[in-house]
């Protein structure tokens, strides 16, 4: 009896440390996000562009065509576009609400950043503190106060490969229908943010299964429903596709999408070298330590799965990216949440591995 006591007060004093980390991070979040978002202009270009077309949303009226100074935008998806203009119609139209989507969209992947790290951690410790990493790193902080849209894009794509990793880790054959299902909702969700670059995710999951079928319980991936269920990815795309198929103008729109040209950065070969870290900063010596040492133990950490998914989700990304010609530091966000949480289990793992030499260093 005085042992069932005694589990029952552990299990309820965890229950209340999570609940404290959680609140935390809310007040947190809430305040290092938003706190003088009004503060100043739209100083940037893009910046004004962007809120710009959100305005012209309302001026024309019209939901499906977007437009910049009156001519036919044809370079993003809408959603972004959407989520602006309707702030604006309920809130009005301001430099604080036109930075307010993607404030949100940083607080979400804020807080899915600790609950995902919990979720493979199995440490409410480590999780808070991958939370905190996250908002830290300078990169994550800037965009989130920005009106661009690669905030969204990095939580939409960093959403579906989450899901994906739940439904191969859960037994249940409904569950994995469902988190698949999620998979390629947020998917959708992410090409409508900013187009095809957000179908990437689809080469860390390839990787991830050609690995997985190697093992002998590959068949709890279950990849022929991972592919009977794709046509989901349509559902957020339809809505807009459909209209601007029907509009009046979609001759005049092709034309300016034919138009378009992707816009190629002149930077070096190299350049995301040395930007990540400096972007990544203030957790980038502790993720460049926690790559080297789950690479140094991989055997003590075979059953590590989540970890391993990390990696890969940052190395097929970072491949890909460093081949292109598109060079950007805000193109590396969809890696920051891996890469947060990778630096926090790394301060864990050293920390108990070797307490001594790691606590000067962390105290230092």
């Amino acid at each position: 009896m005085t042992h069932g006591s005694s589990n029952l007060s552990h299990k309820r004093l965890s229950i209340s440390s999570n609940q404290k980390y959680l609140l935390f991070l809310v007040i947190f979040g809430i305040f290092a996000l938003f706190f003088v978002l009004e503060g100043r202009s739209l100083e940037h270009k893009d910046s004004v562009r962007f809120a710009e077309i959100s305005r012209e949303i309302l001026e024309f009226n019209d939901w499906i065509l977007l437009r910049l100074g009156g001519r036919i935008y044809p370079d993003k998806p809408a959603l972004h576009f959407w989520l602006t203009a309707l702030l604006y119609k309920i809130f009005g139209i301001s430099p604080f609400v036109a930075r307010i989507p993607e404030a949100v969209a940083g607080f979400c992947g804020f807080l899915i950043t600790f609950f995902f790290a919990k979720k493979i951690l199995r440490n409410s410790e480590t999780a808070f503190l991958a939370a905190v990493i996250l908002l830290s790193a300078y990169g994550y902080f800037f965009w989130a106060k920005r009106t661009r849209i690669d905030i969204e894009l990095a939580v939409f794509y960093s959403m579906s490969l989450i899901f994906f990793y739940y439904g191969v880790e859960t037994p249940n054959r409904r569950h994995k229908i469902f988190w698949y299902a999620g998979f390629w909702i947020a998917t959708g969700c992410a090409v409508m943010s900013k187009g095809p670059v957000a179908l990437t995710n689809l080469a860390v999951v390839i990787s991830y299964i050609i690995i997985v079928v190697r093992n002998p319980d590959h068949r709890k991936i279950s990849p022929k429903l991972l592919a009977i269920s794709s046509p989901i990815v349509a559902l957020p795309i339809l809505p807009w596709v459909i209209p601007l198929l029907k509009h009046p103008q979609f001759s005049a729109f092709k034309e300016a999408y034919d138009q378009t040209v992707i816009m190629h950065r002149g930077f070096s070969f190299f350049t995301y070298f040395y930007d990540f870290p400096i972007r990544l900063f203030p957790a980038s010596p502790f993720f460049f330590l926690g790559l080297w040492g789950f690479l140094r133990f991989r055997k003590q950490l075979a059953n590590r799965r989540g970890l391993g998914f990390l990696l890969l989700w940052i190395g097929v990304y970072v491949f890909i990216l460093h081949l292109s010609s598109a060079k950007n530091a805000r193109y590396l966000l969809p890696i920051y949440m891996p890469c947060s949480i990778v630096a926090a289990w790394a301060i864990m793992f050293y920390g108990e591995k070797f307490p001594e030499m790691f606590g000067k260093i962390m105290l230092w």
